[in-house]
């Protein structure tokens, strides 16, 4: 019961408000969720000369798999962006309850 419960919690208000929101802080990777084909296709490579005069991109290969695949597949549902952030902290937080469910 405690998985589906910390899961429901991250869908709590329909304008996107949560009581999580309140323990989170801003998202620095806005394009992650606001156009993740573009982010995805620009990991494959280490250079990316579109920010600045051009720089390496460290931080876009942690995003390659499973998130950044979450919210492509969630963009092409026409998820709004919130719906897909709780859905996937929600998801992240049912599969920890289920894990902490096993290890007891």
């Amino acid at each position: 019961m405690a998985p589906y419960a910390a899961a429901s919690t991250a869908l709590g208000a329909s304008d996107g408000r949560t009581l999580l929101d309140q323990l989170l802080y801003a998202d620095t990777k806005t394009y992650l969720y606001l156009d993740p084909a573009r982010m995805l296709g620009r990991a494959a490579s280490m250079w990316d000369p579109n920010i600045g005069m051009g720089t390496v991109t460290h931080q876009n290969i942690g995003y390659l798999w499973p998130i950044g695949p979450w919210y492509l597949l969630t963009e092409w549902l026409g998820m709004p962006d919130w719906v897909a952030q709780r859905l996937w902290l929600g998801s992240i937080l049912f599969f920890a309850g289920l894990g902490v469910r096993f290890m007891l």
